[in-house]
């Protein structure tokens, strides 16, 4: 890696032409869903009805559609306002029920008084969007982003080799109508973790299950360094937390799984994909940076510029300064 100097100085190069031009919109090159965003900030919910309407029958899209547009329905009640017109809308019971999920996860890390009740909400929203849609994969992995919470109690995954307790009904029911779901089994993955009171080893045995059993187009194929991810965020901590959590992805067997899914997964598919989820390209490219792997990591850097994640960048410091040193050091020019 650069030296501290050198990554400050590439820092202060950048200015408005390197960290200010980085695209942080969760939405990423999905067009007609960051137009949709603009038009939520300002109350408008035109878009955001297109968009969803468009996304039935692509449960990856749907999937990945409502959850940014939930997160960016959180303070505002226009969703609330969208049920009151239509309160049997498929799309409008879906989205309300991401927004109390966001508003759930907000109250329990506020500590807030009334999060018992506000889980409650989110729990009846899902289960409302699933009596209105029963083929759309989605409300269940929304009710499985509040299971660390308590529902459904964890069962035993039942599968040969794999002790490994935790929401597998509802990740069963997802799978009956997605046998592929990237977010699912990122939601499975937290519920398992040490984070979520499960612990490393479990996590680490689901990851490499399910990456096992998905085919190489699958953007699964990148869970065991979501997993790996996971772990340097949690173990990882005091003045060591960064030299820590750059030095486990140097390891040979880290360096072969990034270089791995490189080759495979993002050359022959990730590339080309239409839509990929920008946390999916950064994960790569961060894990293929501090592997040292820099012409594989520009090759992915290139693929996702302008936009940018903060996730796993942030565990190094700013994520924008982490992203211009990345930049310079391998090479890349910053997003115009």
């Amino acid at each position: 890696m650069a030296s501290n100097d050198a990554q400050r100085a590439a820092a202060r190069s950048g200015g408005a032409g390197g960290v200010g031009r980085f695209v942080w919109n969760p939405a990423g090159s999905d067009t007609e869903l960051a137009e949709a965003c603009r038009d939520l900030s300002v109350g408008r919910m035109a878009a955001a009805k297109r968009v969803l309407v468009e996304s039935r029958g692509d449960p990856e899209l749907r999937a990945s559609r409502s959850l940014v547009l939930g997160a960016f329905c959180v303070e505002s009640d226009v969703v609330e306002s969208w049920l009151r017109e239509e309160p049997d809308s498929a799309d409008a019971l879906l989205l309300f029920s991401r927004v109390a999920a966001a508003r759930v996860l907000r109250a329990q890390k506020d500590n807030a008084a009334e999060a018992g009740r506000i889980t409650r909400i989110a729990q009846q929203a899902c289960l409302d969007a699933i009596n209105a849609d029963q083929n759309d994969a989605t409300p269940f992995t929304v009710l499985m982003s509040l299971a660390h919470l308590g529902y459904p109690e964890p069962v035993p995954s039942g599968i040969p080799g794999l002790e490994v307790d935790g929401p597998w009904d509802l990740l069963d029911q997802v799978l009956k109508r997605n046998p592929v779901a990237r977010e699912a089994h990122h939601r499975f993955l937290g519920c398992v973790s040490a984070r979520n009171g499960g612990s490393h080893l479990r996590m680490w045995d689901f990851a490499w299950w399910a990456a096992a059993r998905a085919p190489w187009e699958s953007p699964l194929k990148l869970l065991p360094l979501a997993a790996r991810a996971e772990w340097y965020s949690t173990e990882a901590t005091g003045p060591d937390r960064v030299p820590m959590a750059q030095a486990q992805w140097a390891e040979q067997s880290a360096v072969d799984e990034a270089v791995r899914v490189h080759a495979y997964w993002f050359t022959k598919y990730g590339r080309k994909a239409r839509r990929v989820p920008v946390a999916d390209l950064s994960l790569l490219a961060y894990a293929l940076y501090h592997g040292g792997k820099v012409s594989q990591a520009a090759d992915v850097l290139r693929a996702m510029r302008p936009y940018a994640h903060r996730w796993p960048w942030s565990v190094d410091g700013e994520p924008a300064e982490q992203l211009t040193y990345a930049y310079t050091k391998c090479g890349m020019p910053f997003p115009r």
